[in-house]
């Protein structure tokens, strides 16, 4: 299966607000906030965090996120990542480079949670 995880630059205020009305939460493998740990993206540190608790290595995860700085950061850190602005650019870039087939085909709702990271090798 893919295993999904949630990687968010969060302030706690906002992070105990979604614990509390965001059951949807519940539906990854991992949450990762940056708030708990310390560590924002783009550091390295934060995205092989996720990784290790995803039991993969960054090379076999995909990483999505709307802000070019975040994406060039996991690229960095060994991720292929993928700036994300929207469903059928996403599904482009997907099937450009061979991923699409291997991946569920998501809905508008899906991808928007989906888009702190999911690892098509895992």
């Amino acid at each position: 299966g893919i295993a999904t995880a949630i990687l968010s630059n969060m302030v706690p205020e906002v992070l105990r607000y979604m614990r509390q009305e965001f059951a949807w939460l519940g539906d990854f493998a991992q949450l990762t906030f940056s708030c708990e740990l310390g560590i924002v993206k783009p550091d390295p540190q934060i995205y092989h965090y996720t990784c290790e608790k995803l039991r993969i290595a960054p090379a076999d995860a995909l990483f999505l996120d709307d802000k070019p700085e975040n994406v060039r950061g996991a690229e960095a850190a060994g991720l292929a990542a993928l700036r994300f602005t929207g469903i059928p650019q996403l599904r482009a870039d997907l099937a450009a480079r061979g991923w699409l087939q291997n991946l569920p085909q998501p809905g508008a709702d899906e991808v928007s949670r989906s888009a702190g990271g999911t690892s098509p090798g895992a």
